[in-house]
């Protein structure tokens, strides 16, 4: 199984990483999410070998999908 891989810059920074992306909303309730939505990428040693590890929320313009 091949997992997509993508960079996106760190919010409020000029980091740029390689990870795995997952959409975060808010929770509200009853089963309601808001329209707020963050991006989480998750980084490590096999997405960014030596890199920054761990996981970021990243500005939406900047992801992008890498192919390999």
């Amino acid at each position: 199984m091949h997992i997509q891989k993508y960079s996106a810059k760190i919010k409020g920074t000029d980091t740029e990483v390689i990870g795995y992306i997952t959409e975060i909303r808010e929770y509200l309730s009853n089963g309601c999410y808001s329209k707020n939505i963050s991006y989480l990428i998750s980084v490590n040693s096999i997405s960014m070998p030596g890199g920054k590890y761990g996981s970021f929320i990243v500005e939406k313009d900047s992801i992008k999908k890498i192919t390999e």
